[in-house]
């Protein structure tokens, strides 16, 4: 099994050893690390040899931006807890069995 991850907040403590475990990862292809401070989310992704980590500037504020982020990964991964300041507790993504539909919504 291959994975797109992304991980949201990808430049702070927390999320930085995440980013490491799914880099170091046989089952993960492609993390991407997302944070509203590019410089930092470019600088996590750039300490693993693995070549598998890339930056992306995402601001959790700007919903439709957000949603079409996660919408090319697999599994969204937040181990932040900024969603709560926002009044909103997660991201959910629908699928179709046959891939044919997807939705993304934040709640």
């Amino acid at each position: 099994m291959s994975l797109k991850i992304v991980v949201l907040g990808g430049a702070g403590a927390l999320a930085q050893v995440t980013v490491r475990d799914l880099a170091e990862s046989e089952d993960v292809d492609f993390v991407g690390v997302a944070d509203v401070n590019f410089e930092g989310a470019k600088a996590v992704a750039e300490r693993f040899e693995t070549g598998k980590a890339y930056a992306f500037k995402a601001d959790v504020r700007e919903a439709e931006a957000l949603r079409r982020l996660v919408g090319d990964f697999d599994v969204v991964v937040n181990p932040q807890d900024f969603f709560r300041e926002l009044g909103r507790r997660g991201i959910r993504t629908y699928e179709s069995p046959d891939d044919s539909q997807k939705r993304t919504e934040l709640f």
